[in-house]
């Protein structure tokens, strides 16, 4: 359960453990933050890259792209 910035986010099995755990905040204009209920750190794109294969990560609030996502629904 790292709680360490650039620890990596991956799938894993449901254990109901508090780092599977995160919550969604509204960032205005249809952008969110998705936070980390054990770490409290924001699901973040590495280096800010549009790179294709681009690591997720975890990273301390920081306001910056990598760490604006857009939720769409999906029919």
């Amino acid at each position: 359960m790292h709680t360490n910035d650039g620890a990596n986010v991956q799938q894993w099995n449901d254990n109901g453990a508090d780092c599977q755990k995160w919550r969604i905040e509204d960032l205005g204009n249809g952008y969110c933050k998705i936070v980390n209920k054990n770490s409290g750190k924001c699901l973040d794109v590495n280096a800010n890259s549009a790179t294709a294969g681009e690591n997720v990560q975890q990273w301390t609030d920081n306001g910056y792209d990598a760490q604006c996502w857009k939720l769409v629904q999906l029919n």
